[in-house]
Parts: C-alpha cells; structure tokens; sequence
C-alpha cells in the first residue's frame, strides 16, 4: 500500500517484555518488543541481544533460515522505526545491567 507523504507524525511506544537469557557464543539475550503506532500494536518476537566484535552489544531483529539455509530478516523496520526500537532495547538492557550504559556526548 503506497501513502502521499503528508507531514504528519504518530507517536510511536515501545513495550519490552519476557526478557531471556541465553548462553550462547554470541547471543545473550532474547526479548520481545511490542510496537504501538498509529493506535496499533504488533509484537516482535526474538528481538536479540549480542555481542560485538568490539566488545560491545548489538541488537538485531529476528531472522529465519530460507531454503538455502541462509539466514534472512523475519522483521525489516525503516531506518525511522528500527533506530528507536534499538535504542529502548539497549536502554532496557542497560537498566538491567546486562549491557553497559551507552554515553552520548
């Protein structure tokens, strides 16, 4: 469905709940992220938490394995949606004490 850009912009809220963790190489956590836009809600389901080459967390949507055994985005978010939601993951991560507080200068 296409839509005319109108200049308008809906409050978005994120919701982060059942937070797991994971003892795994790299992931280290799993949780679940309910959006709310536009008066509607959606839930993303095995959001992860993972670390970084640097030493540092990531936070990636959930994937699937397609045919060829590659692994694919189940969920793609605009750049608009997808920052956010990863920031309020890190935060709540952060307040948790699973990851360490990013500063902003």
């Amino acid at each position: 469905m296409r839509r005319a850009e109108t200049g308008q912009t809906e409050q978005v809220t994120f919701t982060i709940a059942n937070l797991r963790a994971v003892a795994a190489r790299d992931l280290f956590a799993l949780l679940d992220v309910e959006v709310r836009v536009a008066g509607l809600s959606f839930w993303i389901m095995g959001v992860q938490g993972r670390r970084a080459r640097n030493g540092g967390a990531l936070i990636q949507l959930p994937t699937y394995r397609d045919t060829d055994g590659k692994a694919r985005p189940a969920v793609v978010l605009p750049e608009e949606l997808r920052k956010p939601l990863v920031d309020a993951v890190m935060e709540f991560l952060a307040e948790d004490g699973a990851v360490e507080r990013r500063y902003r200068a």
